[in-house]
This record gives structure tokens, sequence and C-alpha cells, in this order.
């Protein structure tokens, strides 16, 4: 089986909307950037393409992370396996920590946090993504015709939850706000899952206020 092969059966994040919604914060290329759940490498991989020169990811499955360094020879060195624990860096080593679908599926994101923050510089940037509990309690159950997605998403925020998290681990100017969730990777998912009715309601959806916006992108700076 060939690299792109595998790279369509095993990447399932929306990897063009993070690097659209990444670019807009306009980071000198050659700032230290750690992806924490990079599953493939596929977003430090973009952003390699695109002259960042000090880019890594890490993932607590080997597989993926095997998979990613065939399909990104450059960056075979810079992804890697890590204990979902300690993360593999010095104390604040780092200018940014990207985290992608990622804040839902740790069982205790406060210590995953305080563990960013040592890592990052002095006014280091956390840049993320994550669903919002009202909106992904309900679409998940659709989808899985069941409440087993909670043990995937053990870990689902409200706005005011992820404001408090994120304030309680050491971060301040925490800028959380809607980024069109109307998009070509959406649009696909949605119409697989449940049709064209899908469709329909990510266009309503898209047009919901803040707190019951289905994703939260966001930004927080290390105190």
């Amino acid at each position: 089986m060939g690299n792109k092969k595998l790279y369509e059966i095993a990447e399932y994040g929306n990897i063009k909307n993070a690097i659209k919604f990444f670019i807009g914060f306009k980071i000198d290329k050659d700032r230290m950037i750690l992806d924490v759940g990079t599953n493939l490498g596929s977003f430090p991989g973009q952003l390699y393409s695109l002259g960042y020169t000090n880019v890594y990811g890490i993932d607590i499955r080997e597989e993926p992370i095997t998979a990613g360094r065939q399909t990104y020879p450059a960056l075979v060195d810079n992804l890697s396996v890590y204990d979902g624990l300690k993360l593999p860096f010095q104390d604040e080593s780092l200018d940014v920590v990207t985290m992608f679908d990622l804040i839902e599926h740790i069982p205790k994101p406060q210590p995953f946090l305080l563990e960013v923050n040592r890592v990052l510089k002095k006014d280091g940037y956390i840049i993320f993504q994550t669903p919002n509990i009202f909106i992904n309690s309900i679409w998940s159950t659709l989808v899985w015709r069941s409440l087993a997605w909670k043990n995937e998403h053990c870990s689902l925020q409200s706005l005011p939850s992820l404001k408090k998290l994120l304030s309680g681990t050491g971060f301040h100017r925490i800028c959380i706000d809607k980024y069109s969730i109307d998009t070509e990777f959406n649009r696909h998912t949605v119409k697989e899952n449940i049709g064209l009715l899908g469709i329909i309601l990510l266009k309503q959806a898209d047009k919901l206020p803040l707190i019951l916006y289905p994703n939260f992108y966001g930004s927080a700076i290390k105190t």
C-alpha cells in the first residue's frame, strides 16, 4: 500500500481549516512549533511545506506516527510518540503549541494544559480547536446512535468551562471565536453521515451564536 493511500485512510482531521486558522496568526516561520495529537503529522507537514522550519508533532499512538514518518520524510526526526503525560521538551523551549480536536479526548485536561504551559516560552501561544459540548453531544449521539462516544469525547467543553480551564492553567488573553464550519470537509462529513439534511443543518449551525457554535477556535498566551 503506497503512502498516499495510507494517508487518505488514516487522516481524519480538517487540516485545511486548521492551517488557514493558524496562518492568520502570522507566526514567524523560524518559531518552534509543536502540534500535540498530531496523528500522521499532516498539520506540521503542511506547515513545513509552507516554509516553517521548526515544526514538530507528537501523538500517543505509534501506528500513525510510523505512517507519518513515511508520508513526511523531511520530518522523520520531528514526529514522535509520547506517553500522554510529560511532553518531551524542556521548560520554556517552544513558541507555539497547537491542538486541534484534542482537548475533548483528554480525561484530565488540566494537568495536560499545565504541562503545555511548562514547555512554552513566556508569552508563548496555544492555538486550538475543540467541539462545543452542547452541539457535539447531540451530533455524536446521532452519528453513533448511542452514547458510546462519551468514551472518546470525555472532556467536551462549553464556552465558560473552556475559558475557566485555560485561565486556571496559566493562560491569559484568551480569545475564542467563531470560525466558519461551512467548509468542504464538513459538508462531506455531514452528508456522509446523515445525508443532504446534514448540509442544511450545517448552514444553519454556522449562524448560531458563539455559546452554541459547534466548534470553538481560539488562542491564549502563557502568563
